[in-house]
């Protein structure tokens, strides 16, 4: 299938379609237009309009041009959901645990990609009224880890020596970007050099591991930056807010970020 081109790293079958309960070690059912489809480990699925090209078609938008035959791929590694734009002419919008993650068009060999979370939906508004739905299935093996990740996991706020770096790097994702700062972005609003930004944040890094939520940054999408999960959960999880934006020097980066973002 034409979908084999757009495999992700690591992913070795493809999700399967159900109907009633999903097989065991499932982690997500994923359903669009009245079809459910379960999510192992390393499972994937390409999703768009084409119903020879795509596992997960779109049968709302089969005789439409708007959506992309192949507009996206979905895939689970490490027990989070990831979904990758590969529209070249149309947005995605990604509804997971908080904030909306907008993935612009792609304009490379690969296009942006993001964590659904726990539960969301996917899709393109530019494109009609359609959306792919996910949800998550709790599993005795997994909900201890989950819950001491993720769901009730405490965080701390940044220490008040990282505190204006970590606000840098959340800065665009608080003005509704879908991406974290960039360290040349993270050293113009905190008036120090990309060197000195990337040691901050590899401090924070290291600041936020030490209280467990390393597991974020197993099978990430090696597009985005190493600090780009930690980034939104501070911002999902309102650690840092757009109040703290007024400790920030400033400067024409953030509205050249957003115009950037929003194309």
């Amino acid at each position: 299938m034409a979908e084999d081109k757009w495999r992700p790293r690591g992913a070795t079958a493809r999700a399967v379609e159900v109907d009633g309960q999903p097989p065991p070690n499932t982690h997500y059912v994923v359903t669009c237009s009245g079809v459910a489809y379960a999510f192992e480990d390393a499972s994937w699925a390409a999703f768009g309009r084409d119903d020879d090209a795509c596992t997960i078609v779109v049968w709302e938008c089969l005789r439409s041009t708007e959506l992309s035959r192949i507009a996206g791929v979905l895939w689970c590694m490490d027990g989070d959901l990831w979904v990758r734009n590969l529209s070249a002419t149309h947005e995605l919008i990604v509804h997971g645990d908080a904030l909306p993650v907008q993935l612009p068009p792609r304009t490379g060999p690969r296009g942006a990609a993001c964590s659904v979370g726990h539960g969301g939906t996917v899709g393109a508004p530019s494109t009609g009224a359609w959306g792919i739905h996910v949800s998550r299935v709790s599993t005795d093996d997994d909900s201890h880890e989950t819950a001491a990740t993720l769901g009730t996991l405490t965080l701390m706020r940044p220490p008040p020596a990282l505190l204006q770096t970590a606000v840098a790097m959340c800065e665009p994702l608080l003005r509704r970007g879908s991406r974290p700062a960039t360290y040349s972005e993270i050293g113009q609003l905190t008036e120090s050099k990309p060197r000195t930004a990337r040691d901050r944040v590899d401090r924070l890094l290291a600041y936020y591991c030490d209280q467990g939520i390393d597991r974020l940054w197993r099978g990430m999408d090696r597009e985005e930056s190493n600090y780009a999960p930690l980034a939104r959960l501070l911002v999902y999880r309102s650690i840092v807010t757009s109040t703290d934006l007024a400790l920030l020097k400033p400067t024409r980066a953030s509205s050249e970020i957003f115009d950037a973002e929003r194309g």
